[in-house]
């Protein structure tokens, strides 16, 4: 089965596919789209298409899968088309802005991104799993939304500046999202059963020494991102 899929989108509930999305999102959405020409680039159900419809913008959802095209009502289906992100059938500066959420992360980001940009006038907005979303995952403070096994890589802040600089000179911001508070993960190293004594100290030592580490740099209340946002203005 194709890691990108109907199935896993349901499994993983993606909230482009459920519609239950997700506020931080749509607050990126609404402050940094610019113009009223929008590509949503790895649309899968449409949702936050439909989403940004109704506030006027005239957007255009391209998925590779048709089996998440099909799942968007006859009557909206226009919208839409099935595309590959690497090689979009848009002329160059098509769109004022596009938006790009938690697909990098499943295909060669270097050609998609190259695309992006050529297709894109104005802004465009990349979302991708950052490196604490696997140290998160393991210890259960992922929502199910998150707790996607199909990922290829993570990005660090600097993994994700090295990619936009690899394709363009443009400038950009980054910066983190979903966050989780630390203060879980010290309870979560230590929650459940131990299958044995070894591991019951190994738990209690892991969580010593996160809450030794967090007192003296006074970051207890430091929040973990599990996703990075880039803004690229071009």
């Amino acid at each position: 089965m194709d890691a990108y899929s109907l199935e896993n989108a349901r499994k993983y509930q993606w909230s482009s596919v459920t519609g239950d999305l997700n506020i931080e999102r749509i607050a990126h959405l609404d402050r940094y789209l610019l113009g009223d020409m929008v590509l949503d680039a790895g649309c899968a159900g449409g949702a936050y298409s439909e989403y940004l419809r109704s506030k006027g913008f005239k957007v255009t959802g391209i998925d590779k899968t048709i089996e998440f095209l099909e799942t968007i009502l006859d009557d909206r289906r226009g919208f839409y088309q099935q595309a590959d992100i690497k090689n979009l059938p848009f002329s160059d500066k098509y769109f004022d802005s596009t938006y790009c959420f938690d697909v990098l992360e499943h295909v060669d980001d270097i050609s998609a991104l190259k695309e992006l940009i050529r297709v894109t006038k104005h802004r465009l907005i990349v979302a991708v799993p950052h490196k604490n979303y696997a140290l998160l995952q393991d210890c259960s403070l992922m929502l199910m939304t998150y707790q996607d096994s199909t990922h290829l890589r993570y990005y660090s802040s600097e993994s994700l500046k090295n990619l936009i600089e690899s394709v363009t000179d443009a400038p950009f911001k980054i910066f983190g999202e979903l966050r989780v508070p630390t203060r879980y993960l010290c309870s979560e190293l230590v929650k459940g059963k131990p299958r044995n004594f070894l591991e019951s100290a190994t738990r209690r030592l892991a969580a010593f020494l996160v809450k030794g580490v967090l007192y003296l740099t006074e970051k207890s209340d430091l929040d973990l991102p599990s996703s990075l946002v880039a803004i690229v203005d071009l």
